[in-house]
C-alpha cells in the first residue's frame, strides 16, 4: 500500500514523498530525462544501476544521473516497508542552472559523481532541512517562489559538492541473493 505524504511541482523541479508499507519491488528497469535525487528516510532498500547492485539504507542519497537505467527493490522478502524522498529536475532545469550558474556544473557532478551516498547524521540533518524548506516554497507560493526553489536547489548542491566531490560507488553485489545477482547479469 502506498501512502502519497507530500507531492508538488514546479517548472522543472518536482518533490514527492511517498511512504510504501509493506514489501515494494520495480518490476522492471527504467529510465527517464530527468534527474533523480532519491533519500531514503526510513527502510532498507536494493538499488540497481549501472549492472550493479547497491544497499541502500535509512539516511542514504542516491543521485541518478539521467536517461540511467535504475530500479529499486526489497532488501529481502521479510521487508515491512520505506519512506523515501524524491527530487527530480529535468535535464531542460538542470542546464538552465548551470547557465545561471557555470562554476557549478551540475550536469558534470552527476554525471560523473552519481551513486549512493550514506550521509553523515549530519548531513541527513542538512538534507531534511532542504526538504523542509522546499515544502515551505512550494505551499506558500511566494513572489518568486520558482527562483527561491531553485536557488535553494543551487545551494544545496553546491554544499554537497564540497563534501563528495571524490565519491567512488561501493558495490554491494556480493551481499545480495544469487537471484539478484543473475538477475543482475542479465
Amino acid at each position: 500500500m502506498d501512502k502519497l505524504l507530500y507531492f508538488s511541482e514546479i517548472d522543472g523541479i518536482c518533490i514527492e514523498r511517498m511512504q510504501r508499507i509493506g514489501k515494494f519491488d520495480m518490476n522492471i528497469k527504467h529510465f527517464h530525462n530527468q534527474y533523480e535525487i532519491f533519500y531514503l528516510l526510513e527502510g532498507e532498500r536494493q538499488f540497481f544501476f549501472d549492472n550493479r547492485s547497491y544497499k541502500v539504507n535509512s539516511g542514504s542519497l542516491i543521485l541518478v544521473n539521467e536517461n540511467a537505467i535504475h530500479m529499486t527493490r526489497a532488501s529481502s522478502n521479510e521487508e515491512m516497508g520505506h519512506d523515501r524522498i524524491i527530487l527530480y529536475i529535468t535535464k531542460e532545469k538542470m542546464k538552465e542552472l548551470d547557465a545561471l550558474f557555470p562554476n557549478i556544473n551540475l550536469v558534470k557532478f552527476f554525471r560523473e559523481q552519481y551513486g549512493v551516498f550514506h550521509l553523515t547524521p549530519q548531513q541527513q540533518k542538512q538534507f531534511l532541512e532542504f526538504y523542509e524548506a522546499l515544502k515551505a516554497e512550494f505551499d506558500n507560493k511566494d513572489a518568486n517562489s520558482d527562483t527561491m526553489i531553485a536557488l535553494k536547489v543551487v545551494m544545496y548542491f553546491i554544499e554537497f559538492m564540497r563534501k563528495n566531490q571524490a565519491h567512488k560507488l561501493i558495490d554491494v553485489a556480493s551481499n545480495i541473493s544469487p537471484k539478484y545477482k543473475t538477475i543482475d547479469a542479465v
